[in-house]
């Protein structure tokens, strides 16, 4: 008995890791969709959006380990279960990179005149 409850708990740990990576990843593709908004200078179209591709990113992995650290230091006997959800909530950010590097590929290149 005492074995289902830590096996639920657990799984609710992972839930709860791959909710806020995921809240963190949703964050950073806000912030790319802001910087791409806001038309970051650049000689090619494209320049602008791949250094808001790559501020997004490095805000993603400053956050995202974050919350894992402090998740896992609240949970030191769940950290495998920390992880999982962790790992899991990494195919939302590969996910969203594919799709701004489908998105930054069909753009235009050269200098405007």
């Amino acid at each position: 008995m005492d074995q289902q409850v830590t096996d639920r708990r657990g799984s609710g740990v992972a839930r709860r890791a791959f909710g806020f990576t995921a809240l963190v990843h949703f964050l950073s593709a806000a912030c790319f969709l802001a910087l791409v908004a806001a038309d970051l200078e650049g000689c090619d179209r494209g320049d602008g959006a791949v250094l808001a591709l790559v501020l997004a990113i490095a805000l993603d992995v400053v956050l995202a380990v974050a919350v894992l650290v402090v998740m896992s230091v609240r949970r030191p006997g769940e950290r495998r279960q920390v992880l999982l959800g962790g790992a899991a909530g990494l195919i939302l950010a590969l996910a969203g990179v594919v799709a701004a590097a489908v998105y930054i590929g069909g753009l235009g290149s050269g200098c405007p005149v």
